[in-house]
């Protein structure tokens, strides 16, 4: 188990992976797509379409609803939400010995390994326990409210997958992977600065298809520190 932990942090490392991420800004919530923290030479922000888009929810008063949004660059979400969720994936991938390609394996002669990515990102605009009990998927949550702790103090976290805890997997802080989680699908993390906070972790499953070898889930968590 830990052995595959190891090579999908070396393959897909959250530093410098393309990453998922919503700020609240005067018009809404918006959706951004490239490295949040970028380092020298890379784009802070890349452009999307419409076809990464999977789906759209929002969360408010205990109640869930999908969202059908008309798209422009970047989406933007006007609903109030207690806590919205975006689904996004970029394909199929395979690992070729000449690089990577955003293809499926079907299509490329002597494949290393092939995966299909699913990607989310939740935005935690009010605290409501239970109205986070309706997303689904595989999601981080908070055991407390996150927008009342201080900087400095640590947060306990669940890593789910449809409401199944998910051990041994590992969980990124500000891009820098902090642990694995322990059987219960928990992990602590401590809070270091004020503002928007991002946290990620990655899951793999096995399917075997024609296509792919893996999926590859990859979810964020984002919510303001006052």
């Amino acid at each position: 188990m830990r052995g595959w932990i190891l090579l999908l942090l070396s393959i897909f490392s959250f530093s410098t992976a393309h990453q998922l991420w919503i700020e609240k800004g005067a018009d809404g919530f918006v959706l951004y797509y490239g490295h949040k923290n970028p380092s020298e030479g890379e784009k802070k922000v890349l452009n999307y379409s419409s076809k990464n888009i999977k789906k759209v929810v929002c969360v408010r008063n205990n109640t869930f609803h999908r969202l059908n949004i008309h798209f422009s660059y970047p989406l933007i979400v006007k609903d109030d939400c207690d806590a919205i969720k975006i689904d996004f994936s970029t394909g199929y991938w395979t690992k070729t010995v000449n690089g990577t390609v955003n293809e499926d394996k079907s299509s490329i002669s002597s494949p290393l390994f092939s995966w299909y990515s699913l990607e989310s990102v939740t935005y935690l605009n009010r605290w409501d326990k239970d109205s986070l009990r309706s997303l689904d998927g595989f999601i981080i949550l908070p055991v407390k409210n996150p927008l009342k702790i201080p900087v400095g103090e640590k947060l306990r976290l669940r890593v789910l997958y449809n409401g199944r805890p998910l051990s041994d997997v590992p969980v990124a802080y500000d891009g820098k992977v902090l642990g694995l989680t322990d059987r219960d699908g928990r992990i602590n993390i401590r809070v270091r600065h004020k503002g928007l906070q991002h946290i990620e972790a990655t899951y793999r499953k096995k399917v075997n298809t024609e296509k792919a070898d893996y999926i590859i889930y990859t979810t964020t968590l984002n919510f303001e520190v006052k």
